[in-house]
């Protein structure tokens, strides 16, 4: 009887053992998507989204263009 039940607390413990490990597995390849997604996918996202913002705000380029050959020359000569 002692020992029936000790073989069957064995059995489950291995069984408890291999589910942690398996969840544990999980949680690693869940922490690598979880990296993904935070950096390789919003990295550039969050780039695009301000080179268009920059577009948006700055619509005609030509007059941020030579704003900015003229702030150039100004400090040029301030140097």
């Amino acid at each position: 009887m002692v020992g029936q039940r000790t073989i069957e607390l064995s059995r489950a413990n291995e069984k408890l053992k291999n589910a942690v490990l398996e969840i544990e597995d999980q949680n690693l390849i869940l922490k690598e998507i979880t990296w993904n997604q935070s950096h390789l996918v919003r990295a550039p996202l969050t780039k695009a989204m301000g080179i268009n913002q920059l577009l948006i705000k700055y619509a005609n380029y030509s007059n941020v263009e030579k704003k900015v050959k003229s702030n150039w020359k100004l400090n040029y000569w301030k140097l």
